[in-house]
């Protein structure tokens, strides 16, 4: 029985910056030179992934106090995440399975990461979270089986690819490579949000006829033309249906008629 991996590449200078597949939480992101330029913004994507391994290629300055980066994955409700974070000037580590269970660790900042194009990884298994910088390896986090107290400190829930920096510096992105995901589902965002009619099976239509008869008195030559005029009038329901992605249906009933008056000579 073989297995079917998903891998996706995010490139901001091919692909731009689009809302369809990524939503602005805040502040101000634009493609600058081919990078993606945040200006203390948050940003995360449409895409449900389960288990992978990415990289975050970033260009970031020096932490500093009053800092706070994130970047990694996240199920922003849930409250689970695998994450690096930028704190006051301390890089960490993060890892939450969006309960009670938490850890972090620190890691010490490298000068050769700063303003400098740098890759940082987070290899997402299942039990294990991997966190690499620059092509060697700083934590891992794991679950635990023992059988008095387990553990289970992992996300096993899909989690979405989330960048967010609130530096006093803007935080740049190079791309995003994420390999041998196990499942992989892209929702749709508000910004293809569609309008459609619809005309359903319980439409009616009715017709009603309305005769007028006139009074027909004897005839006469050369007396004319006696008019019969009918009126027929339609009555049309149509259901117009807006459709909002991730959101209810509205439905709106709009009501058209139509008067059709006929003369038919006699």
């Amino acid at each position: 029985m073989s297995n079917q991996y998903f891998n996706i590449a995010y490139d901001p200078a091919k692909q731009g910056y689009s809302t369809s597949t990524w939503r602005t939480i805040y502040g101000d992101v634009a493609v600058v030179n081919g990078q993606l330029q945040f200006t203390k913004a948050a940003i995360l994507h449409y895409g449900d992934i389960l288990r992978g391994d990415a990289v975050f290629s970033l260009n970031i300055a020096a932490p500093v106090i009053g800092d706070n980066s994130k970047f990694g994955f996240t199920q922003y409700s849930k409250g689970a995440y695998l994450y690096f974070q930028i704190s006051n000037g301390v890089l960490t580590a993060e890892c939450s399975n969006g309960t009670v269970s938490t850890s972090s660790a620190v890691i010490p900042w490298v000068a050769d990461w700063t303003d400098t194009d740098t890759e940082f990884r987070i290899k997402w298994e299942a039990g294990t979270a991997t966190f690499s910088i620059g092509g060697q390896y700083k934590v891992v986090f794991n679950d635990t089986y023992a059988l008095e107290v387990p553990t289970t400190l992992i996300p096993g829930c899909p989690m979405s690819l989330y960048v967010a920096s609130d530096a006093p510096d803007q935080l740049l992105l190079d791309y995003i490579l994420v390999k041998n995901i196990q499942s992989y589902v892209l929702s749709t965002g508000n910004a293809n949000s569609s309008f459609e009619v619809f005309v359903t099976e319980s439409d009616k239509l009715s017709v009603s006829d309305i005769i007028t008869n006139l009074v027909i008195t004897p005839l006469h030559t050369n007396s004319g033309i006696i008019a019969e005029t009918p009126k027929i009038r339609e009555d049309v329901t149509m259901l117009m249906k807006i459709l909002i992605a991730n959101e209810s249906v509205i439905t709106e009933t709009p009501k058209i008629r139509e008067s059709v008056t006929v003369s038919e000579p006699v």
